[in-house]
């Protein structure tokens, strides 16, 4: 547009300097130009060129063409969606699994602790054995839990291990609950003899884990 109206605009000047050229000299006989009148003429056409071509937008946006698009822009080609990645199914599972070591292993021990601390001065009163009932209920309930897990088979010799372990803490908190109850001794060295066992397990079932998860 901007290349059109210049040419139009260089063109009307030329007119309008010919169309002087012819009034000042009479004629200009190689242009076909015979008179200061036609010259008047070549004039007057030159300047309507002239204000043809300043009313001409250069802003003016180009052309629709029928399809709606402006015509001399570049169709933008469409990009490609990137592709989504599919989660995997057995990787999600296996992760789920995880989790739920870390979480119930993570309780096991904590109250294990306290286990082992109040039983170090086994006081009996009622804040202690209300104390001490409610850490052997936490152990029984996550050891429960990994009893009833279904493991992934990538994780299912090392969750073998943490069964066995669980089973020994589980009749732990039997003989110890029964050895507060009847205040029996014989219980209570039975208990700390499974707590024992079950440590042993969990020390194999730890090391079994993490070669798993390093891997």
């Amino acid at each position: 547009m901007e290349t059109l109206v210049a040419f139009i605009g260089i063109a009307s000047v030329l007119v309008m300097i010919v169309g002087a050229v012819a009034v000042a000299k009479g004629n200009i006989l190689t242009l076909g130009i015979k008179s200061r009148k036609a010259g008047l003429v070549v004039i007057v056409a030159g300047f309507v060129l002239f204000i043809s071509m300043m009313s001409i937008d250069v802003n003016e946006a180009p052309e629709a063409k029928a399809d709606g698009k402006p015509q001399g822009t570049v169709q933008e080609q469409p990009q490609p969606e990137p592709e989504l990645r599919k989660p995997d199914p057995a990787a999600s599972l296996e992760q789920d699994y995880v989790d739920f070591v870390s979480e119930s292993s993570e309780e096991i021990g904590k109250a294990l602790q306290e286990v082992g601390r109040l039983c170090q001065s086994m006081s009996f009163t009622d804040d202690w054995v209300l104390e001490t009932a409610v850490n052997v209920g936490i152990i029984q309930h996550y050891c429960n839990q990994v009893l009833e897990k279904q493991p992934p088979e990538k994780f299912k010799e090392a969750h073998d291990i943490y069964v066995k372990a669980c089973s020994f803490y589980i009749l732990a908190m039997d003989s110890l609950t029964t050895g507060i109850d009847n205040f029996d001794a014989a219980e209570i060295d039975k208990a700390a003899a499974y707590l024992d066992r079950g440590t042993e397990h969990i020390d194999v079932a730890t090391a079994e884990f993490l070669k798993l998860i390093t891997k």
